[in-house]
């Protein structure tokens, strides 16, 4: 069984998001031309924090999250490798199947003892139950299939 789960899923559109975000957005960009024009630096910072805000809800609007600027989230079980990625500043965590000896999981963790002796644990505890669920059942299946000793 082959897994890909986007821990990042896309979002339902939004049109007062869309339009909160434009106005905002607008709000901010007139608030730093006025203090531009004014000559005046005071509060510089509640402007620039504004057209954040505003493109932040563009986005959001749109369906996409903030977070996808900053890279991925995401869980791949495929015949080659297992990866992991819970967040998008967390890095990612990719084994081989050729690697692993055997996989032992317990209570949402995974411990996999690897060919030249090492062991490597992975918590899946960040993860939401249903996530964790299909995880666990695309590693022990595809462990199974490869001929992987698994220790409960």
């Amino acid at each position: 069984m082959e897994l890909y789960l986007d821990l990042l899923p896309k979002r339902e559109k939004s049109r007062f998001q869309l339009v909160l975000g434009i106005v905002t957005l607008l709000l901010g960009i007139s608030y730093l031309l006025f203090l531009w024009i004014s000559h005046k630096e005071y509060f510089l910072p509640l402007g620039l924090y504004m057209i954040l805000l505003g493109i932040n809800s563009v986005l959001m609007g749109l369906g996409y999250h903030a977070e996808r600027l900053f890279g991925k989230a995401f869980i791949c079980v495929n015949e080659e490798i297992i990866a992991l990625k819970p967040g998008v500043m967390q890095r990612e965590r990719r084994l081989y199947w050729k690697d692993i000896q055997s996989i032992h999981y317990q209570l949402n963790k995974f411990r996999m003892v690897l060919t030249d002796g090492t062991t490597r644990e992975w918590k899946l505890s960040s993860l939401e139950y249903a996530i964790l669920i299909r995880t666990r059942q695309a590693i022990l299946e595809m462990a199974a299939r490869k001929g992987i000793e698994i220790v409960p």
